[in-house]
C-alpha cells in the first residue's frame, strides 16, 4: 500500500515543470527545483494532492540542504505550519508595530 502511494506521489511530481529531480527515500520525497523560489508554491500543490490521497495526512517541508528540499508525509496533527505562513505572520506583526498597534 505504501509503495502505491509513493508511486502516485512520484507520478504527480514528475508532471511538474518546476521539478528538476525527485526521488522517494524511506517515505520522504527529495526534490531539486529548477528555481528554488518555487518551493513554497510546490509545497502548497503537494499538500493539496496528498490530501486528496489521505485526508488525515499532511506534508512538512525541510531545506534546502544544498539544492535539495525534503518533503515528509506525516499525520495531519503533526504537520507544521508552513514557513511561508510564518513569514507572512511575522511581516504582518512588523507592519502593525510600525503603524503603532
Amino acid at each position: 500500500m505504501i509503495y502505491k502511494i509513493e508511486k502516485q506521489i512520484l507520478d504527480f511530481v514528475k508532471t511538474d515543470s518546476r521539478v528538476k529531480r525527485a526521488e522517494m527515500v524511506h517515505g520522504s520525497l527529495f526534490v531539486v527545483f529548477e528555481d528554488e523560489s518555487q518551493c513554497d508554491a510546490f509545497h502548497i500543490l503537494l499538500r493539496s494532492f496528498f490530501n486528496s490521497i489521505d485526508r488525515d495526512g499532511g506534508v512538512n517541508m525541510n531545506g534546502p540542504i544544498g539544492d535539495e528540499f525534503a518533503f515528509d508525509f506525516v499525520p495531519l496533527e503533526d504537520e507544521r505550519e508552513p514557513l511561508y505562513s510564518q513569514i507572512d505572520t511575522a511581516l504582518e506583526i512588523e507592519a502593525e508595530m510600525t503603524r503603532g498597534k
